[in-house]
């Protein structure tokens, strides 16, 4: 039986030694890179087996993997009411509602990624690979936001 974690792929810089990045958020500090995006999914299933096989070794419970299906999609948050306001704002000013306009700014803020689990490498490979998933509405950060941004290149 073959166990699937969620796994999230980054591109790195140059800086960084260029390739993929590969890491499990469901097992802390299983990670693993390459050249290309299939060498670094090669090297990510060895990393997986590897952190698998610690964990039995040393008598550390495995981790269970995270499961889409256990999220709704929905939560309750509670902000300030500064923030609502300037939020309620927005979303009349761009003809959208409150909760499209959160959802797109909390898109936005991870990158425009959603992890999720395509068809086909989960029978082929062990680890899925991930999906971008990208908002199709732009919006013009808050004029909050824009004000923070001037102050700290200001302060440079």
């Amino acid at each position: 039986m073959q166990i699937q974690y969620p796994f999230i792929t980054r591109l790195l810089a140059e800086e960084e030694g260029g390739g993929y990045l590969i890491a499990f958020p469901d097992l802390p500090g299983c990670m693993a890179d390459g050249e290309t995006i299939e060498d670094a999914i090669t090297q990510a299933q060895d990393a997986l087996e590897a952190y698998i096989k610690s964990c039995i070794a040393n008598g550390d419970p495995v981790p269970p993997p995270s499961n889409p299906q256990n999220f709704s999609g929905q939560w309750r948050v509670r902000v300030p009411k500064s923030l609502h306001a300037a939020l309620v704002m927005k979303a009349k000013q761009e003809g959208v509602s409150l909760n499209m306009l959160t959802a797109t700014l909390l898109a936005e803020g991870i990158n425009k990624e959603i992890v999720c689990k395509p068809k086909n490498l989960v029978k082929k490979q062990m680890v899925p690979k991930r999906k971008i998933i990208k908002s199709g509405i732009k919006l013009k950060p808050p004029a909050v936001v824009k004000k923070a941004i001037k102050k700290k290149a200001s302060a440079k």
